[in-house]
């Protein structure tokens, strides 16, 4: 299991709220992957928690879209009992809403029920089979299964489609998946992919290092760590990527120094105790 922890980075630092490592794995360690969409989602949240949604003088499909929007901002919290409360509203006033649907599915996920996890994610693709958010959502949760296969085929079906405004994310998580089950050249294949929808995606950058690095191609993966550190500020996973690759090219000073750096400005990350623990064993 790779140790990094990531946030989505465009350009300088662009806002994601879940990390790599935050993201919805049930009973096994789900790295990776974006659920851009949805979190972008949850910015339109506004204060209304009073709303009512009495049936009588009230549009329910628009009642079950606010709730099922609150139910996304509530899951983001990881609030499962709001989220669900409200998921259950929305599916009471609209059952054939879209986002309450894959909302549902991603709360079943978090509940660690794959079942009922996949049932609504592909309900919810069958509603509304444009979304290629919806669509790289099941590729997530088909990839958090060990399923690389299917997954793969999904992610690659929310990339093509016209209609997905963010492609790049797709192929990165495709990348992600592939890096996952081994298949680096394949994952080189998807980060190079997504780098070609959006030149400055730093994180498809950074996975690009990790999946060169895999492949024992050091100074490759040197040259596409220098990329990110344009774009990006220093991480936790950058710089102990950087660490990695300068052991595997015999720079014991620069990977000294890396280590150093890592130390001192995220002392309390899971990068730094990975970093102490390879410093004590070559001591």
């Amino acid at each position: 299991m790779r140790t990094t922890g990531r946030r989505h980075q465009g350009q300088k630092s662009a806002p994601y709220p879940f990390s790599r490592f935050a993201l919805w794995r049930t009973g096994f360690a789900m790295k990776h992957l974006h659920l851009l969409i949805f979190l972008l989602l949850a910015s339109l949240l506004q204060a209304c928690a009073n709303t009512s949604t009495e049936r009588t003088g009230v549009d329910l499909k628009k009642a079950s879209q606010l709730n099922a929007e609150l139910a996304l901002g509530y899951l983001r919290q990881n609030n499962l009992s709001q989220a669900k409360q409200k998921l259950d509203k929305a599916l009471e006033q609209e059952k054939s809403n879209p986002l309450a649907n894959n909302t549902y599915g991603l709360l079943n996920i978090r509940l660690d029920k794959p079942d009922l996890a996949e049932k609504y994610l592909k309900k919810s693709i069958e509603l509304s089979p444009d979304n290629g958010a919806f669509i790289n959502n099941l590729g997530i949760f088909l990839c958090g299964q060990n399923r690389y296969e299917e997954a793969e085929k999904t992610f690659f079906r929310a990339a093509t489609n016209k209609f997905y405004k963010t492609p790049e994310y797709a192929y990165d998580n495709a990348g992600l998946c592939a890096l996952d089950a081994a298949e680096y050249p394949k994952a080189e294949y998807f980060f190079q992919k997504a780098l070609q929808m959006r030149a400055n995606f730093a994180q498809a950058r950074l996975h690009l290092a990790e999946a060169t690095y895999k492949q024992l191609k050091f100074y490759e993966a040197a040259a596409h760590l220098a990329e990110y550190e344009k774009l990006a500020e220093p991480s936790p996973a950058s710089l102990l990527w950087g660490i990695y690759i300068q052991q595997a090219l015999g720079n014991k000073l620069g990977s000294e120094q890396l280590g150093l750096e890592l130390l001192q400005r995220f002392p309390k990350s899971k990068q730094a105790a990975t970093y102490l623990k390879i410093r004590s064993s070559m001591d």
